[in-house]
């Protein structure tokens, strides 16, 4: 099964995203991510089997007890590659909490499946086309600083996701509550 490591949005903050993702969507076409689906992802994992998945979620119960709640606070849009010559991701940021989320980062790597995460961020759109780049890459500098809110990390989770012709459906196969 095609699973990954995350953290959900909350909805205050959803809204707040959807409202960036309406600004930035003037300068091209793209596929945003739904606000349901709108997650940190932590790690992907790709396809894995259930034996896996059970090794995942005691990897995920032994993290979770070695790191504390936290908060993050969402800011900023990027994108990339970050040399904007040709973007194909854009990404929101994280501010507060960086140093936080870098220590989760690095438990959650070592989990011996998947890609290696290295940046904390938030998908929030795919670049299909570029109507206009210069208008783009103004809108994503223009927004660069932008406050979005503050998210508190109490959980991490295990998610599996089936590719569906109307975008992914994301499930939730094992949610750990961080400290205990």
């Amino acid at each position: 099964m095609r699973s990954f490591i995350a953290i959900d949005i909350d909805k205050s903050v959803r809204k707040k995203i959807v409202k960036i993702q309406e600004e930035i969507g003037k300068a091209g076409k793209m596929k945003f991510v739904a606000p349901e689906n709108l997650h940190l992802t932590l790690k992907f994992l790709g396809d894995i089997s259930s034996e896996q998945c059970k090794n995942v979620k005691n990897e995920l119960k032994f993290i979770a007890k070695q790191i504390e709640p936290f908060r993050i606070n969402i800011n900023g849009v990027g994108a990339f590659p970050p040399s904007q010559s040709y973007i194909r991701v854009i990404w929101l940021g994280i501010k507060e909490g960086y140093e936080d989320m870098k220590e989760l980062l690095e438990k959650i790597n070592k989990i011996e499946l998947g890609k290696r995460a290295d940046v904390p961020h938030l998908t929030i759109a795919r670049v299909k086309m570029v109507y206009n780049k210069e208008l783009l890459v103004k809108k994503i500098k223009s927004l660069s600083n932008v406050e979005v809110g503050y998210i508190d990390i109490k959980n991490i989770k295990l998610k599996k996701s089936v590719l569906t012709s109307t975008g992914p459906i994301y499930k939730d196969l094992s949610v750990v509550k961080l400290g205990e």
